[in-house]
């Protein structure tokens, strides 16, 4: 055997264990990938409270408002089938900010909860004012769309990211019903 043919048959038995350690590491690491889904969905919501703060407002919500009036709260719970995630219940309590003046705003952290797999949880807040709904006079006939951004969640969620829009549309007065329509995007850890 020549010489230079030692040389390449020494230095390829040196190298060979050292391939299977990098081959068994890459193998061995898990995957850090994420990935995105749409997240579209249209909640069938029913609300309840009222002006008197018969719901209770999250920790930190004003009581009263600049003007003196308490400060509206109201739960929302609402239902959907959501493709790529199933059966979902949408669950928070709304803020109305400002409810004493022509420009009321919403506030509130949205929990998404997937049949089986764990919660989503969603801060949103709308920008802009609620927009009154032709001829309805009151607060309990509006539109408005909330920004919401995800925060993480449990379960499959756990570590969840994600951000998009809410709107929200009340079709009738106090307890009427309300929808949600969802359009945004959700990042899953690998």
């Amino acid at each position: 055997m020549s010489r230079r043919a030692k040389t390449r048959l020494v230095v390829g038995l040196l190298c060979s264990p050292l391939v299977g350690v990098f081959v068994a590491g890459a193998v061995a690491q898990p995957s850090h990938q994420s990935r995105t889904i749409p997240l579209h969905g249209t909640f069938k919501v029913a609300w309840s409270g009222s002006t008197t703060g018969t719901v209770k407002c999250p920790p930190g919500t004003p009581k009263t408002t600049a003007e003196g009036s308490i400060t509206p709260c109201y739960l929302n719970v609402g239902h959907a089938k959501i493709a790529g995630l199933g059966a979902v219940t949408e669950r928070y309590t709304q803020i109305v900010l400002g409810s004493d003046t022509k420009c009321l705003k919403l506030k509130f952290t949205a929990v998404l909860t997937v049949a089986g797999k764990g919660t989503i949880t969603a801060p949103a807040a709308t920008k802009s004012c609620l927009v009154m709904l032709a001829g309805s006079g009151s607060v309990g006939m509006d539109e408005s769309t909330a920004q919401f951004r995800i925060t993480g969640g449990t379960g499959s969620y756990a570590g969840a990211s994600g951000h998009g829009t809410i709107h929200q549309v009340n079709h009738g007065g106090t307890g009427g019903p309300v929808t949600d329509t969802w359009a945004g995007t959700l990042t899953l850890k690998g």
